[in-house]
């Protein structure tokens, strides 16, 4: 019915017969999806890029994060908390009430928090500079050795997590300012 009302009007202003619509043809499709194809080509190194420098920066700021939790819980709970560190390619870290260090490779080990690499795929954690790869921070102050460890992914860069004595914990990149972390 409506069509019928509309092939009236035009046929009323002396225009005849509506005109016909009509898809793509296809030599726009091709035209179409050439762009788009060029388009993902040019976005898709760069999104690797952001996808590495996501997980080096998740994995700095997870360690800088367990820092402070052990810290905050030793103050907490009026007792040492000890931060273990296993660097490497398939590496971990994980604190435990004590001055003993826990071993984040054994599931049950590290009590308080443990994390590890698979969530940050292509990241090894460098060599550490702690004493014996762990830190250990004091009761009454949350002090702990000062110590650096270095996160590296071959897309991204490298980021310090640095330990002061007095339990600061900062990130910086070795390799110019990365994200929002500074130079070091």
């Amino acid at each position: 019915m409506l069509d019928a009302l509309n092939l009236r009007r035009h046929e009323a202003m002396g225009q005849g017969t509506p005109m016909k619509l009509r898809g793509l043809t296809l030599i726009e499709l091709m035209v179409t999806l050439a762009i788009m194809a060029i388009l993902l080509v040019l976005v898709v190194p760069s999104f690797n890029a952001f996808l590495a420098r996501g997980r080096l920066t998740g994995a700095a700021e997870a360690l800088a994060q367990g820092l402070q939790l052990a810290r905050s819980e030793a103050l907490r709970s009026n007792a040492g908390v000890t931060l273990s560190l296993s660097p490497g390619n398939a590496w971990c870290y994980g604190s435990v009430a004590g001055n003993a260090a826990c071993t984040c490779t054994t599931a049950s080990s590290c009590t308080l928090r443990q994390v590890d690499s698979t969530a940050y795929t292509g990241v090894t954690m460098g060599a550490t500079t702690f004493a014996a790869n762990a830190t250990t921070f004091t009761a009454r102050q949350g002090l702990a050795n000062a110590g650096t460890v270095d996160f590296t992914h071959p897309n991204a860069g490298t980021l310090r997590v640095s330990l002061g004595a007095a339990g600061q914990v900062s990130i910086c990149s070795t390799s110019g300012a990365l994200g929002h972390h500074p130079a070091c």
